[in-house]
């Protein structure tokens, strides 16, 4: 039995031939599986929230009935280097003030 291995690469359809090139000539495989697939997404879009750190992004996503936000990590990581700050609390600080933005 030989060994074998699975690659999965997610791309647009018009990067797929570049992408199968590149599979070619850096394996050893003789052969490409590809299907298309579709993707549902949130809308989102990025917010701003004053923290105990200072301002900071959240990417405030919905669908349908369903809303979440997320810390922006660069955001995040600034305001916790700057204050010297685990990136957790700053991070929880974030998500604190972003959920006393809602509405």
């Amino acid at each position: 039995m030989r060994p074998s291995y699975q690659i999965n690469v997610l791309c647009d359809e018009s990067t797929r031939e570049t992408l199968t090139k590149l599979l070619f000539l850096h394996t050893t495989t003789i052969g490409v599986r590809y299907c298309t697939m579709q993707r549902s997404v949130m809308q989102r879009q990025t917010r701003f929230v004053e923290t105990p750190y200072g301002r900071a992004a959240v990417k405030h996503c919905v669908y349908a009935d369903i809303v979440r936000d997320y810390v922006e990590y660069e955001s995040a990581k600034q305001l916790a280097e700057q204050h010297n700050a685990p990136l957790f609390e700053v991070a929880q600080a974030v998500l604190q003030a972003a959920k006393g933005n809602e509405g």
